[in-house]
């Protein structure tokens, strides 16, 4: 097996702001201090902020594409709604989970929050509904 030096970085997880030199081949290495790996954003700390954020926006891109084919504001049935949002949208919330799953109670509510607005998107419950009557009415509990 050969390494792919292009796409080969190094980065030194901890609180140290230390580079690491690494050559192969008289190429040195890239230092790093995030990078995508099988879809996870991990950067130096292992904190998961940004990965939050990356599962976020790819759910709100996910719930723009599933309601641009719904018909105006009036939403779908709840039990469409929740297979389209179990389908569709909530894979990108939860993919790997277990790997990042530590996360700060500000990352837990920004996921909830995606959750609930994708229920009411797809439902067509106005903006200021209760969030906690949308879940009940979903049968969906909090991330």
């Amino acid at each position: 097996m050969q390494i792919n030096v292009g796409k080969t970085k190094v980065m030194i997880f901890g609180d140290s702001g230390d580079e690491a030199k690494v050559s192969i081949h008289g190429v040195d290495l890239e230092n790093v201090t995030s990078y995508k790996y099988l879809g996870i954003q991990l950067d130096q700390r292992l904190n998961y902020n940004m990965q939050t954020d990356y599962a976020v926006g790819k759910a709100k891109r996910a719930l723009a594409k599933v309601c641009s084919s719904i018909k105006g504001r009036q939403g779908v049935s709840v039990p469409i709604a929740i297979q389209l949002y179990k389908s569709l949208i909530r894979p990108h919330l939860e993919y790997a989970l277990p790997v990042w799953a530590s996360l700060s109670e500000q990352d837990t509510k920004k996921l909830d929050l995606a959750q609930t607005q994708s229920f009411k998107r797809l439902i067509g419950a106005k903006a200021h509904s209760s969030s906690a009557a949308v879940e009940v009415i979903c049968g969906i509990l909090p991330m």
